[in-house]
């Protein structure tokens, strides 16, 4: 009785065994993301579930990044550290020991957060392209590029390289704004001189005592 008692017992625990084997075996990690776009010094939250197995039955997570130098996880939150790309990954482990993973892709990418022009104003004579100077904060972003627009194409044009040409006397506003989508924009104010306006009044002082004023009429072809 007692053999057919314990033989009852072992065919029970097997037959518990293989069911949490085949549930383990049917069991899913899933992650809330799986490719994540952060600016740095923003952070996420990834959740982590396990498809597949009991109710009730505890998961142990564990989470890691392999380039923390980029983004940091703890618990499931992610923090952008500097540009560029890491994966994070989260390691669940199951009651029977079963082992589980899933990843997820992290870009940081580093906005634009200071645009400045070197001048706001600018002399731009027909003939002599110039070209816009300005500086970007930080200096190296990931997105660095410029979208140049001329209010006043008659005047003066501009390049996507912020190449200004003059085309007739008068007074146009370029403005620029920063392709990254961080908002920043700056407003150039562009000036081309007449014939008339680029007049220059010398005066020949190396006559001796003869002092004649010149006035030399410089033209812009």
């Amino acid at each position: 009785m007692r053999n057919r008692f314990f033989a009852v017992v072992l065919c029970a625990a097997a037959a518990l065994v293989m069911a949490l084997s085949a549930a383990s075996a049917e069991a899913k990690l899933k992650l809330s993301e799986t490719d994540v776009q952060l600016q740095i010094r923003r952070s996420t939250r990834i959740t982590a579930s396990v498809k597949g197995i009991p109710g009730g039955e505890t998961v142990q997570y564990s989470w890691s990044s392999d380039n923390e130098e980029v983004a940091t996880v703890k618990g499931g939150t992610v923090t952008a550290v500097s540009g560029g790309s890491a994966t994070v990954t989260c390691e669940a482990v199951l009651k029977d020991g079963t082992t589980l993973t899933a990843g997820c892709e992290v870009t940081v990418s580093v906005p634009v957060t200071g645009f400045r022009l070197d001048s706001q104003q600018m002399t731009v004579r027909i003939g002599k392209p110039e070209t816009i100077g300005y500086t970007l904060t930080p200096a190296d972003p990931t997105n660095g590029e410029i979208s140049w627009t001329s209010e006043n194409e008659e005047v003066a044009t501009v390049s996507s390289d912020g190449v200004v040409t003059a085309v007739a006397p008068g007074t146009a506003r370029i403005r620029g704004e920063t392709a990254d989508g961080s908002g920043k924009r700056v407003v150039a104010n562009i000036f081309v001189p007449s014939f008339a306006e680029e007049q220059q009044e010398y005066t020949m002082s190396d006559l001796g005592d003869l002092d004649i004023p010149v006035t030399c009429y410089v033209a812009s072809l």
